[in-house]
């Protein structure tokens, strides 16, 4: 998960800045906002399935999650 997790980051950072070369700070910078907002949000809500559901909890939390990460890239892929 970690090595999917850090290989995606590096992809997504790399494609933020591709989007415009007018104003890649910019981009970069929301990209750096969402990303940290997410993880926060995503990291909390993790820790309330594993004390509410334990291990169990986990695993269907992170499989919506992945679920949702994949309808959204082949949403972009499509668009892109």
């Amino acid at each position: 998960m970690t090595y999917g997790f850090f290989g995606a980051h590096s992809a997504a950072a790399a494609w933020a800045g591709r989007l415009d070369d007018a104003d890649k700070a910019r981009i970069s910078s929301m990209y750096m906002l969402f990303y940290y907002f997410g993880a926060s949000v995503i990291g909390t809500l993790g820790g309330k399935f594993l004390m509410m559901s334990g291990w169990l909890g986990i695993v269907m939390f992170l499989t919506v999650e992945l679920s949702i990460a994949l309808m959204l890239s082949a949403v972009l892929i499509k668009k892109g």
